[in-house]
């Protein structure tokens, strides 16, 4: 029936000759379905299509594929086919790298042109993602239509990796306190709170951004971390509430939010971390501090210096997921073992 299923699930119609030379070709098209009984009526459709002296130029076109679309419609194709393997930001993200190609069919100066005007603004790190998504791209060009070459494939750039992210020193955390004390005092007691409990908990910037007052538990002295956007399966977890944060006043705080807890910040659907930490940023260079995500390293950091095993310093963080079970109850030995290494952050 000349089918062929691709390894995202993507029915393919393949149809293999002879050229004059002797050699073998094969064509392949997409049937743009993931059933197999939809695929076998397009296949056949395809295959009498081919084999019709009617319409055989109508067959040629199709067969062959020597008509490609256009730059903007075979982006938008592929994202559409393969969106099922990548969270909307992610796609977001490619979309807007690809509409940076200046056309289909590419030469090695505009693949380098490219490569430069990236280079102007990003790590060395971040451009070789690009230059990998723009290759994947092309691969499935390839596995589409004739004539197509990739020139991403190859020019993957060497050099110092973006060094990673540090874990703040005690003076900077004495400054991040007074500054975030200050912020208070203005009556910012959202941007106080983004704060305090990326600090106490080691919760990602967009993970604190989608927490409810219904994720906070004061019965039970935990956060559930379990918003629309997260950046893996196991960022579903649960962080015992900090003592300190209790202290500050964070029950008097839920009482004044009733969505979100940020929802100072307009939120999107790509991420809800945007807008707060774009403030962040400008308010840590002004004073001289590290990232927002640098709070996490200095949770895993402490946490390290204090003796946790790092099956539960990784549970608070999100990095492994099963391991650690959670009492509703509250008699859980693994809640009082990460109720400890929460704890033992200053």
């Amino acid at each position: 029936m000349h089918l062929m299923l691709s390894r995202h699930g993507i029915w393919y119609y393949r149809k293999s000759y002879s050229l004059a030379s002797g050699k073998r070709k094969e064509i392949r098209k997409s049937l743009g379905t993931r059933s197999k009984r939809e695929a076998k009526i397009l296949a056949a459709k395809l295959f009498s299509l081919s084999h019709s002296a009617e319409i055989g130029q109508i067959a040629t076109n199709i067969i062959t594929q020597d008509k490609i679309p256009s730059l903007e419609i075979c982006i938008s194709n592929y994202l559409r086919e393969n969106s099922h393997l990548w969270q909307e930001r992610h796609k977001f993200r490619i979309e807007g790298i690809l509409k940076q190609l200046p056309k289909l069919h590419l030469e090695r100066a505009d693949v380098s042109k490219l490569k430069n005007k990236w280079l102007r603004t990003k790590s060395i790190a971040t451009v070789n993602k690009c230059l990998g998504y723009c290759s994947m791209f092309y691969k499935w060009l390839q596995a589409e239509y004739d004539g197509i070459e990739n020139l991403f494939g190859k020019v993957k750039l060497k050099g110092h990796v973006e060094k990673s992210r540090k874990a703040y020193t005690k003076d900077e955390l004495v400054k991040f306190y007074n500054l975030a004390i200050q912020l208070r005092e203005k009556g910012m007691e959202s941007h106080f709170w983004f704060l305090m409990i990326g600090r106490y908990t080691g919760m990602r910037a967009n993970e604190v951004c989608q927490l409810k007052p219904s994720d906070v538990d004061l019965d039970l002295n935990v956060f559930y971390v379990r918003g629309e956007v997260l950046k893996t399966k196991t960022s579903n977890r649960v962080i015992p509430i900090h003592p300190r944060l209790l202290e500050l006043g964070l029950c008097k705080f839920l009482d004044t939010r009733s969505e979100r807890l940020m929802e100072h910040w307009k939120a999107s659907k790509r991420s809800f971390a945007a807008m707060p930490t774009k403030w962040y940023s400008n308010f840590r260079n002004r004073n001289g501090l590290p990232d927002y995500h640098s709070l996490r390293h200095t949770v895993a950091t402490e946490m390290k210096s204090s003796g946790v095993p790092a099956q539960f310093s990784a549970a608070i963080l999100g990095h492994i997921n099963g391991n650690i079970t959670f009492d509703r109850y509250g008699h859980s030995i693994a809640i009082e073992k990460l109720s400890e290494a929460i704890n033992c952050l200053d």
